[in-house]
């Protein structure tokens, strides 16, 4: 069986997460206009309107890639509205390691959604996805996506310089990450009174 099949398999066994507020299911090809709102970002105050856009594009590309097929679509239940993205942008599938990525439409920030997403996410894929090490990264002024990445279980590993999406201008982005040994930790300390995610086949 070759990775990107392995992939496929794994991921039908996550094919969908439940959360108290959110449901997390697979992109399909009706998902995408949908979705674009929550790419934008406001992290690069130095663009146009239409080049923000073109980022919005590029980063939605790159969450609703099929390879790997392990991009959700988040949608909040109260609205039946789909809200934003989460996913394995980069993958290891022999090593077991994943580099996460998520944006959130921002009407729907600060709301503490997209730890829930993410820690679902997490907590998912190192339980039923087998994942050794997850990680996620953030630019130092990202202190939304930041507190998102320390809240669901990660610790800042190192600082690197690296292109974004499909530009060749080199930013500064710190690295967070969770091993498994440290996931499972994690989950023995979790009060009893938070739910758990319902993953469903």
């Amino acid at each position: 069986m070759g990775p990107y099949r392995r992939i496929r398999t794994m991921t039908r066994i996550i094919s969908r997460l439940e959360t108290p507020r959110l449901y997390l299911e697979l992109i399909n090809d009706d998902d995408p206009r949908a979705l674009l709102s929550s790419c934008l970002t406001p992290f690069f105050p130095w663009r146009s309107e239409a080049q923000l856009q073109e980022t919005a594009v590029h980063r939605l590309l790159f969450y609703t890639s099929p390879n790997p097929p392990s991009n959700y679509k988040v949608t909040l239940k109260e609205l039946h509205k789909k809200i934003g993205i989460i996913g394995f942008f980069k993958w290891d599938p022999q090593e077991k390691t994943g580099t996460i990525g998520f944006s959130i439409d921002k009407l729907f920030r600060n709301q503490g959604l997209m730890t829930e997403a993410c820690s679902a996410f997490i907590d998912a894929w190192f339980d039923r996805g087998k994942m050794e090490w997850i990680e996620g990264k953030c630019q130092p002024d990202n202190f939304a996506s930041e507190k998102v990445l320390i809240r669901s279980g990660m610790k800042k590993i190192k600082t690197v310089e690296e292109p974004l999406f499909k530009e060749s201008r080199l930013y500064t982005l710190h690295v967070y990450g969770i091993s498994r040994p440290e996931w499972q930790i994690l989950k023995c300390r979790k009060t009893s009174s938070r739910t758990s995610p319902e993953v469903q086949g």
